[in-house]
């Protein structure tokens, strides 16, 4: 082997170890975030995808676009998207907490009140028949009003919301700078 052959080989092999302290450091401290890990995952994939996507439309559709703009405007969405995603984990307001639905009134899971379900032929009287009426007031809660007064207003935006901003942000940055740069 040469020299040069060694050197990538040492390099992938710290790359593998340093990557490897990371995920599992990672594994570790994310079971002391609060929240579901899939709402976590997804921040995270989305304040990540969005550029990437924006990125993508980016270089296809738009032909005066050039690679400083692509640059710029991608890594300024990610910024972005992981500024409003940190900071609603950190500052952001809680979900707000239900409490549970009750079931009286349900029916219970029994295929005898349901005929028309465990039978081959269906009449027109069947289906045009009311089976049961459920009175739900009894099974909404009050929701609690928080105080939103002083948390920055953009770290309340849903998660869901992180790939759009980034998509948006990658494309309108990304052919600004493009035209700045061309034009200039």
């Amino acid at each position: 082997m040469h020299h040069y052959q060694y050197t990538i080989l040492n390099s992938s092999i710290l790359f593998i170890v340093v990557f490897g302290v990371i995920a599992v450091g990672i594994a570790y401290t994310l079971q002391y975030m609060p929240g579901p890990i899939t709402q976590i995952t997804l921040a995270i994939f989305g304040a990540c995808g969005g550029p990437m996507a924006g990125l993508f439309f980016l270089g296809g559709l738009f032909p005066n676009a050039n690679w400083i703009g692509a640059l710029v405007g991608s890594i300024t969405a990610i910024t972005l998207n992981m500024w409003i995603a940190v900071g609603g984990r950190l500052f952001g307001s809680a979900a707000i907490r239900l409490e549970p639905i009750t079931t009286r009134g349900c029916f219970l899971n029994d295929s005898s009140i349901y005929p028309m379900l465990n039978s081959t032929s269906v009449s027109s009287t069947m289906l045009n028949s009311t089976i049961a009426t459920m009175d739900i007031s009894n099974s909404v809660t009050d929701m609690v009003e928080t105080s939103l007064d002083n948390v920055f207003p953009i770290y309340n935006i849903s998660y869901m919301w992180y790939g759009l901003i980034g998509f948006i942000v990658t494309i309108l940055l990304g052919l600004v700078v493009s035209c700045a740069t061309v034009c200039l």
